[in-house]
């Protein structure tokens, strides 16, 4: 073998190591979602009726624990929300640091894998990558490879959604607020800076929820959309069969702002935030929603709500 070959030898084995790591930097493409997947169970309740073999969508929290991510490994450990200790919300979003006694019981944490196509653990570290930190909020979805109803649940994950923004923890109520007011009384009364709940549906146009942002309407029960039974607006439809029938067409517009609200869910610096709220817990078009918040302005006949939780009525 004469130098020049050699030297090219070198250079391409040289070569070789730096394509596998860029190659395992994270998880593949294919495997990372860009909308929240629907019908996601908190993890506490997965643990308690989670079968091995189910498939399954996971959502949880990342917690600031020196046992949340396995070094050079796609495993991770995804705690209930419910579960969160207050010293993880001061670093949102910072990659896990360790050493940190934010612990989560085992009953309320989960063990997320990722396995390759020959069935093994692909090896890439996960702590910072994909958005992936302190309290950050996670979908999973996969299949259950073992679960005990007590302090084991491992999942096998096929794919991963980290949304950009932060819903705010226990934005998602577990009991249903009190004092709530038909959307068309709250309209006619409500000023600015009033803390109020309402109740309505998920509807108002063909496309209620703002793709990506925490933006979404409602209407409340004074209307009946178009599939209900006792719905006069079907009668609109020519051949009966409404096909989006949270849009509530067959009513006059001045009727329907009457009767909706426009919900936002903002950050702190009152910007609202990216991420779907479609899918959260089954949520889509029609879901019966209370929302409490503090009224915006109703000043283009809209009611206008900056919401700080969310009760999902027909859950």
């Amino acid at each position: 073998m004469n130098k020049m070959h050699l030297t090219l030898l070198i250079a391409v084995l040289a070569a070789l190591p730096l394509k596998i790591a860029a190659a395992q930097d994270g998880l593949p493409k294919s495997m990372l979602l860009d909308r929240i997947p629907a019908g996601a169970m908190e993890v506490g309740e997965a643990m308690k009726s989670a079968e091995a073999g189910d498939e399954i969508v996971l959502r949880g929290r990342i917690t600031d624990s020196n046992d949340v991510f396995v070094p050079n490994r796609a495993i991770f450990r995804l705690a209930d929300e419910k579960a969160v200790p207050v010293c993880c919300l001061s670093d949102i979003g910072k990659p896990v640091a360790g050493g940190s006694s934010c612990g989560v019981p085992a009953t309320m944490r989960a063990t997320v894998q990722f396995l390759d196509d020959r069935g093994r653990i692909i090896r890439t570290g996960l702590n910072g990558k994909h958005q992936l930190g302190i309290a950050k909020e996670v979908f999973v979805v996969g299949t259950v490879q073992q679960a005990d109803h007590d302090r084991v649940l491992i999942v096998n994950a096929t794919h991963l959604h980290v949304p950009e923004g932060n819903i705010p923890f226990g934005f998602m109520l577990e009991e249903a607020p009190g004092d709530v007011k038909s959307i068309f009384d709250a309209r006619a009364t409500a000023k600015p800076g009033e803390m109020i709940a309402v109740r309505g549906r998920v509807g108002g146009s063909a496309r209620p929820f703002a793709d990506g942002h925490a933006h979404f309407t409602i209407v409340g029960s004074g209307l009946n959309a178009c599939s209900d039974a006792r719905s006069d607006t079907r009668a609109d439809h020519a051949d009966n069969d409404c096909k989006t029938p949270w849009d509530y067409c067959g009513t006059p517009r001045d009727e329907l702002l009457a009767h909706s609200a426009t919900i936002r869910i903002v950050d702190e610096n009152g910007a609202i935030i990216r991420t779907d709220i479609r899918g959260r817990r089954g949520i889509r078009e029609l879901s019966d929603l209370t929302i409490v918040g503090t009224v915006i302005s109703t000043d283009d006949g809209t009611l206008k709500i900056k919401a700080s939780g969310m009760y999902l009525n027909d859950a």
